[in-house]
């Protein structure tokens, strides 16, 4: 009995195999590479689109299609025919690029030539050579070097706006900028007012050196752009409010649930960080590979949206655990100058703390992105041990029935 019961499940895993492997027809035609470096070299061409993930793509020669990397970062100093998009890694183009370049996260720097745009989300933009097309930039600095040229619009929302090169878009196209300045630069009302080329670059002088920085936000009410000494901006402050706001609504709702994870981490940390890294590599390169497929395209996005979701939630609940592990610190720390005092158990409070404490230290310019992964990875790992035992748990239940049933039956 338990040979046949075997039997189909080997039965079925080949066919799901199977399944998957005729659902790939394009498998063959597009390179995907999964590994720390990429490198097309000079005098090399390469005719097809090239995908990574978890790795870096350094393009030293031509790329006849599209460059697509997962949570790496793209160097191209040779030329690219197609798009280059980079999610969760750094972009550097100092050769061609006769697409769009499109960026998630991390800092974008353009010192070539892009033929089709930019589009930029999150960290940093710097344009020092010739853009055709839009620039669309939402980060916390946006810079036009001198000498650069945009051959297009330019729409940028961030903490700074730094324009000192030529754009050719059409006058006063540059919206909900967020732009350092003085009460001698002039509002952005004069800059619409003109129509030459360049207008936006020639009335607004964004590098003027300021004594009390402040951020333009709707042009009508300033808020300051750095607190010390933390070097704070808004979009810090903001975060702040953002991550603390989900995490009342996570432990409010899941009491049992988030003070079961908050355990998970203090209690072994170093088992969970394991748990959390296998997650963070393990996950984007099954999509990736899922998202080979026609038919597994549409469970590819659904995943990586779901994967995303899980890593914001796992960032907080990293939070609220070091919330919790600095609330049980603090009467050891405290008995060594003989004083006693009872542990404070309170999720709101351990929240609290959690939120602010590490968000203060990821504002530090040097540990603060080591600071912020760590907690990310530490709460991601602590929700995939808890649902890969409640997945073991079940499974095993589920298995033992059936065990004493067929049992029965024998009998």
């Amino acid at each position: 009995m338990h040979g046949s019961r075997l039997s189909r499940r080997l039965l079925i895993g080949m066919v799901m195999v199977l399944v998957v492997l005729a659902t790939i027809p394009g498998l063959a035609s597009a390179k995907t590479e999964v590994g720390p470096t990429v490198v097309v070299e000079r005098g090399e061409t390469l005719a097809d689109d090239l995908t990574t993930a978890a790795g870096t793509v350094i393009v030293l020669g031509t790329v006849d299609g599209d460059v697509t990397a997962l949570a790496g970062d793209v160097v191209v100093s040779g030329e690219v025919t197609g798009d280059v998009t980079a999610v969760a890694g750094r972009v550097e183009v100092t050769g061609q690029v006769g697409g769009k370049v499109t960026a998630f996260g991390g800092v974008t720097t353009i010192e070539g030539t892009v033929g089709d745009g930019i589009d930029s989300v999150g960290g940093a933009l710097s344009v020092s050579g010739e853009v055709a097309g839009t620039v669309d930039a939402i980060g916390v600095l946006v810079t036009i070097e001198e000498g650069a040229t945009v051959d297009g619009r330019l729409k940028t929302t961030a903490v700074r706006t730094n324009v000192n090169g030529t754009v050719l878009g059409e006058a006063g196209t540059t919206t909900n900028q967020s732009v350092a300045r003085t009460a001698d630069v002039l509002p952005l009302s004069h800059a619409a007012s003109d129509s030459s080329p360049g207008s936006v670059a020639s009335f607004l002088d964004w590098n003027t050196p300021v004594r009390t920085p402040t951020v333009l936000v709707s042009t009508i009410a300033p808020v300051p752009v750095q607190i010390l000494p933390f070097n704070i901006s808004f979009l810090d402050a903001y975060g702040f409010f953002v991550n603390l706001l989900l995490g009342v609504v996570l432990v409010g709702l899941l009491p049992r649930f988030s003070s079961t994870v908050a355990s998970q981490v203090v209690r072994d940390p170093v088992r969970t960080a394991g748990f959390g890294l296998a997650t963070v590599i393990v996950a984007p390169i099954a999509l990736v590979l899922l998202g080979l497929s026609l038919f597994g395209l549409p469970l590819a996005l659904a995943g990586g949206a779901l994967f995303l979701v899980l890593w914001w939630v796992g960032a907080i609940y990293g939070r609220f655990a070091v919330g919790v592990w600095l609330l049980e610190a603090v009467p050891r720390v405290l008995a060594y100058a003989d004083i006693e005092r009872e542990p404070l158990e309170n999720r709101w409070v351990s929240l609290i703390v959690g939120v602010l404490v590490v968000g203060l230290l990821v504002a530090l310019p040097a540990i603060g992105p080591v600071v912020d992964t760590g907690v990310a990875v530490l709460g991601t790992g602590a929700l995939a041990q808890l649902v890969y035992r409640a997945y073991v748990r079940t499974e095993r239940g589920v298995y033992e029935d059936t065990d004493a049933s067929e049992s029965l039956a024998d009998d």
